[in-house]
Parts: C-alpha cells; sequence; structure tokens
C-alpha cells in the first residue's frame, strides 16, 4: 500500500524527500486511527484509499 503510494507521489514528480515524509505522514494518520479507536490493527480496514 504505502510502495503504490510512493510510486505514485514519485510519478507525479515530488523529490525522493517530499515522499519520505508523506509516507511518514501517512503512518501517523495510520497510528493515530489506531490509538484513537482502541482496536488492533486490521490491514482490511484501510482510511487510506488509492483512487
Amino acid at each position: 500500500m504505502l510502495k503504490t503510494f510512493a510510486d505514485r507521489l514519485q510519478e507525479n514528480g515530488k523529490k525522493p524527500k517530499q515522499i519520505i515524509i508523506a509516507i511518514m505522514r501517512e503512518l501517523l494518520h495510520q497510528i493515530y486511527g489506531i490509538l484513537k479507536s482502541g482496536e488492533p490493527y486490521n490491514p482490511e480496514k484501510r482510511g487510506f484509499q488509492t483512487t
């Protein structure tokens, strides 16, 4: 999932550091959602949609 996200950012002309920061931000959002909901991580239930 994050690999396809990174590939899409690279195709859109983002620089490597911008890609790393975007991935870090996405991971933070996922971690926050897990902690806030109190539910264990479920890879089938994703808030991040790839379109």
